[in-house]
């Protein structure tokens, strides 16, 4: 089975959250409040698929695993957190 991206997790559990509160009536704010969870956790699944995929492709460049994380830690810093 191949890997999910954050994006096919986000759309799934969005999904789920709306078929939720639906059939709960979820207030508009507890509704907000677990989608910017969802977003949150996404976000987090973006970056760890960036850091993992940057540590395989060390070797090719000859630098250490841990160095590729951190660049590509910084990368995304730079890019996401603005």
């Amino acid at each position: 089975m191949a890997q999910q991206t954050a994006v096919e997790w986000f759309e799934k559990n969005y999904h789920e959250l709306l078929v939720e509160a639906s059939i709960n009536n979820m207030h508009v704010v507890l509704f907000d409040k677990k989608r910017g969870e969802l977003f949150q956790q996404a976000k987090a699944m973006e970056k760890e698929h960036i850091i993992d995929f940057a540590a395989e492709v060390s070797y090719g460049i000859g630098a250490t695993k841990e160095e590729m994380k951190k660049v590509a830690e910084q990368y995304y810093n730079e890019i996401y957190n603005k």
